[in-house]
C-alpha cells in the first residue's frame, strides 16, 4: 500500500472525522483522503486550495491550543529538526487515540539522505527525526512499505512534558541501512534499524491500530 492507502485505511478503520496534512504540494495525497474534514498546510503556494498557506511552525504557533485533529500526516521538509518539531506540536492537537503519520522515513538509498535538496528523489534525514523517538517514551512503529516508509505515532498523554532538541541525532545512515540499501528490500534494513524505528510489515499493521 502506498501512504495514501495506509492513510485512509487508517481513517477507516478507527472511524477518524478530522485530518490535517504537512507538506501538500500539489494535493496528489490530499486530494484523495476521504474523511469528513480535512485541512493542509505548505509554504508553496501549487495547491490551489491550501487551509494554512504558511509554515507548519507559523500555523502551530496561531493554532488555538483547543484545535484537534483525528489523523496528521507529516510531508513538509525533510529534515530532521523540522520533522522533530512538526511531530511535538502535532502531538499537542491529537486527539486522544490519534495517530501520527510521518512520510519518508525508509531512504531510497545513499543519495537520497542529504539534508538538502539536491535532484532525484529526497528523502532527507527524516529516519533520525523517528529514532530519536526512542528518547520520548512514545508509542511509535514505521511500517514497511513500497513508499519509502511510514512512521506511525499513537497520542501521547502528555505533550507539554515533550521538549525540542537541537541536537541532531547521532545515528549514521548504515546503523539502520547497509551498504547496498534500495528502499524495497526489507533485507537491507539493519538489525539495530528494525530494532530503533521499531519496523512493522504491513501484514502488522491491524495489531498496533
Amino acid at each position: 500500500m502506498d501512504r495514501t492507502e495506509i492513510i485512509n485505511y487508517i481513517i477507516q478503520k478507527n472511524n477518524y472525522k478530522s485530518y490535517l496534512e504537512i507538506g501538500t504540494q500539489y494535493g496528489w495525497n490530499y486530494d484523495n483522503i476521504i474523511i469528513d474534514n480535512k485541512e493542509c498546510c505548505d509554504v508553496d503556494d501549487s495547491y490551489h486550495e491550501l487551509t494554512y498557506h504558511m509554515s507548519s511552525d507559523e500555523m502551530f504557533s496561531r493554532m488555538p491550543i483547543d484545535k484537534k485533529y483525528d489523523i496528521i500526516f507529516i510531508d513538509g521538509l525533510h529534515n530532521e529538526l523540522f520533522v522533530h518539531r512538526d511531530i511535538i506540536n502535532s502531538l499537542k492537537h491529537l486527539n486522544v487515540g490519534g495517530i501520527i503519520c510521518v512520510h519518508d522515513v525508509i531512504a531510497n538509498d545513499y543519495s537520497a539522505v542529504s539534508e538538502v535538496f539536491n535532484g532525484g528523489t529526497w528523502n532527507g534525514d527524516v529516519y533520525k527525526a523517528i529514532c530519536n523517538l526512542s528518547n520520548l517514551n512514545i508509542e511509535y512503529y514505521t511500517l514497511f512499505n513500497d513508499d519509502y516508509g511510514l512512521a506511525l505515532i499513537k497520542y501521547y498523554e502528555y505533550p507539554y512534558e515533550l521538549q525540542i532538541s537541537d541536537i541532531r541525532a547521532k545515528i549514521k545512515y548504515n546503523y539502520i541501512f547497509d551498504d547496498n540499501f534500495m528502499s524495497n528490500d526489507l533485507n537491507h534494513i539493519t538489525k539495530q534499524g528494525k530494532y530503533v524505528l521499531h519496523l512493522i510489515t504491513e501484514d502488522e499493521l491491524d495489531s498496533i491500530l
